[in-house]
C-alpha cells in the first residue's frame, strides 16, 4: 500500500512539472520594460519590432563573456530593466535583464545568475527607452 502511494505520489508530482516551452525565432519582438523610472526617468515600455534591433540585441547577448558572478553584488541597486522575447503568437519569455547597481554600474544578468558587462548594449536600451544618461540621486 505505501508503494502504491509512493509511485501514486510520484506520478502527480511529475505531472504538475511541465517543462516551460522555450520560444524558438523568428521573434515578432523584443518587450522591454522599465522599472528604473525614479532613477533613470524614460518610458515604462517599449516594444521593438525592427529585425535590426532584434537581431542586434540577440547577437550581443550571444556573443557576451567573461561572467562576474563571483565579483558582483546585485543588492544595492537603482532599478532594472526586463528584456522579453515576443514570438508569432505574442507569448512571452524573460531573455535578459539590466541592474543599474551602485556600486558596479551597469550589469547585465543572463542565464540565470551569471552576470556581465556591455556597455553598447546598455546604453542602446537605455537609449530606446528613453533614459536619462546619469541616474537621478537622492539628497
Amino acid at each position: 500500500m505505501k508503494k502504491f502511494a509512493y509511485i501514486l505520489f510520484l506520478g502527480i508530482v511529475l505531472s504538475s512539472c511541465k517543462a516551460k516551452e522555450k520560444l524558438t525565432p523568428p521573434y515578432a519582438g523584443i518587450r522591454i520594460i522599465n522599472n528604473a523610472e525614479y532613477y533613470h526617468g524614460g518610458v515604462k515600455e517599449v516594444i521593438l519590432t525592427k529585425n535590426d534591433d532584434i537581431n542586434y540585441i540577440i547577437s550581443e547577448i550571444k556573443n557576451l563573456t567573461n561572467d562576474k558572478k563571483d565579483e558582483v553584488q546585485i543588492n544595492v541597486n537603482l532599478g532594472y530593466t526586463e528584456v522579453r522575447l515576443l514570438d508569432q503568437e505574442e507569448k512571452e519569455e524573460e531573455y535578459f535583464s539590466i541592474v543599474f547597481t551602485e556600486f558596479y554600474g551597469d550589469v547585465i544578468r543572463y542565464g540565470g545568475k551569471h552576470y556581465y558587462y556591455n556597455q553598447e548594449l546598455v546604453d542602446f536600451i537605455k537609449k530606446k527607452l528613453k533614459m536619462w544618461k546619469t541616474p537621478r540621486k537622492d539628497s
